[in-house]
């Protein structure tokens, strides 16, 4: 398929309320991902899209929503995620995309208030973002019909299988009305989600975007093999630097977020924690805040990272080094968002070494030693900043 992202958004000849949203939002031209993904989704097409965090996949297949939904006051569309964090930034994201429109969504997830979520339902509804749980409690109470559903997506649909929802998934895919279109974006294509793919998708277009067309090229990426206390050190010495907006912190558990977030508060780095133990509540207060950029430094579990996406954040250190390439891409692209530029910092353990190998294999680029005297505060120097959005 020719690709008419030179053309910019005007050759999808969208709305005018859509042309008015990506301006608004400033939206120059479309990624790899939206170049190749829009033109076919807007035929109605099924469509397999894999690209990795920060490709602008939301907006791949929000502009096309957005473009094709009218305001009815019943469920027309799905979105399936795996995350209550990523149900509500998917939803803030179409949201800005809608915002000429009288389109109304709703992001649903478990956590929350089912009697709030009921009466919004009623209120009427055009579009849900939802985590697969809570969806088919609402189907079951029959809160949720899905007779007029004739679009669905499923976001991150990897993350999914790990997480053990794919069965959800499943059913609620059987439930849908035949001709449904269906979206499926992930990362990674495990053998299950090729099966869930081949049994559900009518004949769907397959769109893989290289890592390399996507976020890598915008952030620059290093390792550290420090340990122990020089581990910390070095963090602490990397956070004080000005050039440092906004931090998200890599830690491998719920009980190593706290310790490092403790930690970094002794040594007068205010930092806030974010994993699965705290309540619904407080991981959206803390969200709240840290989109908004009053935390600077956020430390956070791989689960709980998910939806994330936050412009200022110039750094992403892991801290505990990611269990495969994957991981680590999805780790990183935290930072260098929608044509920005950051900076990646991973500690590597002294049997770690194969997997920093593993991974540069993967990202095509050797990752710079960073020197661990207190010579060296800075943060390695980031790439040019590029204009395409």
């Amino acid at each position: 398929m020719a690709e008419p992202a030179r053309q910019g958004f005007a050759a999808f000849n969208l709305a005018p309320p859509v042309l008015r949203a990506l301006k608004v939002l400033g939206f120059e031209e479309p990624t790899p991902i939206q170049a190749r993904s829009l033109a076919p989704i807007l035929q109605g097409r099924d469509l397999i899209g894999q690209a990795h965090t920060g490709s602008g996949k939301t907006a791949a297949y929000g502009i096309p929503l957005v473009q094709r939904l009218r305001h009815r006051g019943a469920v027309q569309a799905l979105v399936i995620v795996p995350t209550r964090e990523l149900a509500i930034q998917v939803t803030q994201s179409i949201q800005a995309l809608a915002q000429f429109t009288d389109l109304k969504l709703l992001a649903v997830y478990g956590g929350y208030d089912m009697s709030l979520q009921t009466a919004a339902l009623r209120a009427g509804v055009d579009l849900v973002v939802s985590t697969p749980g809570r969806l088919i409690d609402h189907v079951w109470q029959g809160t949720i019909e899905l007779d007029q559903v004739h679009v669905v997506v499923l976001d991150e649909a990897d993350e999914m299988l790990s997480m053990g929802f794919i069965d959800d998934v499943e059913r609620i895919l059987s439930w849908l009305p035949p001709g449904t279109q269906k979206l499926l974006f992930s990362a990674t294509l495990p053998e299950r989600v090729r099966r869930l793919a081949s049994q559900f998708l009518d004949k769907p277009v397959s769109i893989r975007v290289a890592d390399t067309e996507e976020t890598i090229p915008d952030i620059a990426q290093a390792y550290s093999t420090a340990r122990g206390e020089a581990k910390l050190d070095l963090v602490c010495r990397l956070l004080k630097d000005e050039a440092v907006e906004q931090a998200l912190i890599f830690c491998r558990t719920k009980q190593r977020v706290d310790r490092l977030t403790r930690r970094l508060r002794e040594r007068g780095i205010e930092a806030e924690a974010i994993h699965s133990d705290l309540t619904q509540a407080r991981r959206t207060a803390v969200m709240k805040r840290f989109r908004r950029g009053a935390v600077r430094v956020l430390v956070a579990t791989d689960v709980a990272s998910r939806g994330i996406d936050v412009r200022r954040v110039t750094h992403v250190i892991n801290f505990d080094c990611p269990a495969n390439p994957d991981e680590y891409i999805h780790r990183i692209g935290r930072t260098g968002r929608a044509g920005r530029s950051g900076s990646a910092l991973t500690f590597i353990g002294p049997k770690e070494h194969g997997l920093l190998k593993a991974i540069e294999k993967r990202v095509g680029r050797k990752l710079e030693r960073w020197p661990e005297d207190e010579d060296q505060p800075s943060p390695p120097p980031r790439p040019r900043r590029r204009r395409r959005r």
